[in-house]
């Protein structure tokens, strides 16, 4: 097993990264193998880095030093503690991964792969466990590394202190099965044949959330389909009703101007309308978080002695998954 440091802007070596093992086994949700194929050929330039990437490589030593303060591990092989390693699969060596980090906990080492998310993506995983492109990214970086425990964490900056930390062991038959598939992917590169349209590897069901269960009845997919269209029409309001306030607007200074070029502010009336278009004087209100810093005890006791307890309730909220999340994607 070869192991080398990776340095910031190295370049990446001939063969499948764990970042690129999503787009082969057709999980990716921005790039297909088809995508990826060509890039490893050189018909395309590589892609520009996304400002999720810079905010992702920007954020990652926050999240490896919260999860360092929240369990008293410490990760190794990090961008904040030595720098990162790459792993080469010990018989495909054109398999390769860069974990972000390692620990070892009562003597066995376990890869740390971060992610930091937007708010969508870190909910869902709070709520419905690893996307399943997380997944198969960790478990590329297990096949290679040879270990057999991975640690997500998931950080954002509305949780700075308790980022979400989600454990997995190596999956030996989703593990057959992905490199089955990256071994046809890198075939076809060196031979230059097109990939064929595989369907998406099947993620082995993992832990969920407790409470959790699969319905596959007639009832709740009649049901969910209803909720479906009714969250679409929704989305068509949202955007007949954003159309609208910008027509609004676009007339409004229309209007505007017209009084401009006809003596300024006042009242207009004709053709079955009066306008007023007034200035209004400046108003004024406190500033509760500049208050809250040049009175922190003050501002604690005003808080506390009008705080009222709301009553609790029901969360609901929905996530779409497979066809229906492509199908809304596309229709925004």
């Amino acid at each position: 097993m070869e192991q080398l440091t990776v340095r910031a802007g190295s370049e990446r070596p001939p063969g499948i990264g764990a970042s690129e093992a999503a787009a082969v086994a057709g999980l990716d949700p921005w790039r297909t193998a088809k995508e990826l194929w060509a890039l490893k050929l050189g018909l395309v330039p590589e892609p520009e880095t996304t400002p999720d990437m810079e905010r992702g490589n920007e954020l990652e030593p926050f999240a490896i030093r919260a999860f360092e303060k929240k369990t008293g591990l410490k990760v190794e092989h990090s961008v904040i503690n030595g720098g990162q390693v790459r792993y080469h699969h010990p018989e495909h060596h054109w398999l390769y991964a860069h974990p972000d980090g390692e620990v070892v906990v009562e003597g066995v080492r376990g890869l740390v792969e971060v992610k930091c998310p937007r708010i969508w993506n870190y909910n869902r995983a709070k709520l419905a466990g690893l996307l399943d492109y997380y997944v198969v990214q960790g478990q590329h970086q297990l096949m290679c590394s040879g270990i057999s425990h991975i640690i997500y964490v998931l950080w954002h900056t509305d949780e700075w202190a308790d980022p979400q930390i989600i454990e997995a062991d190596a999956d030996p038959e989703l593990q057959k099965n992905l490199l089955a598939l990256e071994t046809e992917f890198w075939r076809r590169v060196q031979t230059g044949e097109w990939p064929d349209d595989t369907p998406a590897l099947e993620v082995c069901a993992q832990e969920r959330p407790d409470g959790m269960r699969f319905d596959m009845s007639e009832e709740w997919a009649r049901l969910v389909d209803r909720l479906y269209q009714a969250d679409a029409v929704r989305q068509h309001s949202k955007d007949a009703l954003k159309m609208a306030e910008d027509y609004h607007r676009e007339q409004g200074e229309h209007v505007k101007n017209y009084f401009g070029e006809h003596g300024g502010h006042g009242t207009i009336e004709g053709a079955d309308a009066r306008v007023h278009y007034k200035p209004q004087k400046a108003g004024t209100k406190i500033n509760h978080e500049a208050f809250g810093r040049e009175y922190p005890r003050l501002a604690k006791r005003i808080a506390e002695r009008f705080t009222e307890t709301t009553p609790g309730g029901i969360y609901f909220r929905t996530f779409w998954l497979g066809e229906k999340k492509k199908e809304m994607e596309r229709d925004q």
